[in-house]
């Protein structure tokens, strides 16, 4: 039976049905908040221009710290305590975490995230920002205490400035990621 020969109400239920299916096409494409593109590389071939960005935050705080220090786990435990004195910036070992590229593909992302300890912790938060904004950001946010950026290939860096408080000294926390890649 072709469609021409459906009755009325068939015809009907058809196009409630085909309205219905475009609706929540455009209702799930808004709602994910993976961005990708058909064109973006792999996370592997990403890794490298993760590396590039990760190593623009390290040289944008390394006048601010004493040393870097590299850790050998996520659950290591850190020192970040008045007392310390330690101007430190620790870098987490890189990561996987996996992601849906769309409801029925899923992807990866490659992270790295740090911790500083440095000596002035808002100047630190505020140049590093500058620094990435100059040279990485296609587009950026930023607020007193949170700086956001992606660079033109889908890289994205996060900031968080949290003021001294009690025993622990000012820091500024951040994450570096690939974004959501086909595995």
């Amino acid at each position: 039976m072709s469609v021409a020969g459906a009755s009325p109400r068939t015809k009907r239920l058809i196009g409630v049905v085909a309205a219905a299916w475009g609706v929540l096409l455009v209702v799930v494409m808004f709602l994910s908040d993976n961005d990708t593109v058909r064109e973006q590389v792999s996370i592997d071939e990403a890794e490298q221009d993760g590396a590039e960005l990760r190593e623009a935050v390290e040289d944008s705080l390394l006048p601010y710290v004493a040393e870097v220090q590299r850790l050998d786990g996520m659950d290591t435990e850190i020192d970040g305590s008045v007392d310390s004195g330690n101007h430190v910036l620790y870098w987490y070992p890189a990561h996987r975490e996996s992601c849906d590229i769309t409801p029925v593909r899923s992807g990866e992302e490659l992270v790295w995230e740090f911790v500083a300890y440095p000596e002035d912790a808002e100047q630190a938060f505020t140049d590093t920002g500058d620094a990435l904004e100059d040279g990485f950001a296609a587009e950026s946010e930023a607020t007193d205490t949170y700086w956001g950026g992606r660079t033109d290939r889908y890289l994205r860096v996060r900031m968080n400035l949290h003021e001294s408080s009690g025993e622990d000294m000012a820091s500024v926390t951040g994450r570096v990621n690939t974004e959501c890649r086909p595995e």
